[in-house]
């Protein structure tokens, strides 16, 4: 819910009550290919990197072969993690190893997901 509003894209009021609240922004991110089916359980945790291939179609960026201009995460060869890499969105962790890691597949946390918010509707309103 929170991705696509930032990028733009509301999902339809939803008027039945007995229906999960994301119901129609899961539809409407169906609808868009930002995920590839419907059956998704909207009440179980999220991966760092489902959220950012979701992320990164919300955007309309595509898989990225590389990393430019930031330090290339070792642990991840995920061309929607390089593109969001590449775009300033994400940048994992840089530790005292001197090695920078994405932690993929690390549920993300609330303040992780407040964060790549922000940068989103920033870099969605800047690229629009």
């Amino acid at each position: 819910k929170l991705i696509m509003e930032a990028t733009g894209t509301p999902a339809d009021v939803i008027t039945d009550g007995s229906a999960h609240w994301a119901k129609n922004y899961l539809t409407k991110a169906y609808t868009k290919g930002l995920v590839t089916t419907t059956n998704i359980d909207l009440n179980s945790k999220i991966t760092r990197e489902q959220v950012a291939e979701l992320t990164a179609k919300a955007l309309g960026l595509s898989k990225a072969s590389t990393v430019t201009g930031a330090v290339k995460p070792s642990d991840s060869t995920n061309g929607y993690v390089y593109a969001l890499y590449n775009a300033g969105i994400i940048n994992g962790t840089t530790e005292p190893n001197g090695k920078n890691y994405y932690y993929g597949s690390n549920t993300i946390n609330r303040a992780e997901i407040a964060k790549i918010i922000c940068l989103v509707s920033d870099y969605y309103t800047a690229n629009k």
